[in-house]
């Protein structure tokens, strides 16, 4: 897999992808112990993510590829600090639960 960095228009190819299908949810109680996590099963339904159109100035756009068809991005954002955050990580459907979002990640933990 090689990652590098891409225009924007290059990165919306991929945000017709961004959805899952929801099939649990988690319930969240409170005990005597603190909060507790359970999870309950609903009717699935298509959980859809809005990308934002407005692109920050700091903000750095990366595509992972695989035998040159690009499989994933992320957006990074610088921060008052230095440091950055993850604005947006998408996978196409057809590589998902493949590493291509670990990858991404690593490659943003490295500095870029």
């Amino acid at each position: 897999m090689k990652i590098s960095v891409i225009p924007e228009q290059v990165a919306e190819t991929l945000d017709a992808e961004n959805h899952f299908i929801v099939r649990e949810v988690f319930d969240v109680h409170l005990s005597d112990q603190g909060f507790e996590l359970s999870t309950r099963s609903v009717s699935p339904y298509r959980k859809d993510y809005i990308s934002d159109d407005d692109s920050d100035e700091d903000s750095a756009c990366y595509g992972a590829f695989i035998d040159q068809e690009l499989v994933g991005k992320i957006e990074l954002n610088s921060t008052w600090n230095d440091l950055a955050s993850i604005e947006h990580i998408v996978v196409s459907h057809t590589h998902r639960g493949k590493g291509v979002a670990h990858s991404l990640i690593e490659f943003a933990k490295s500095g870029h």
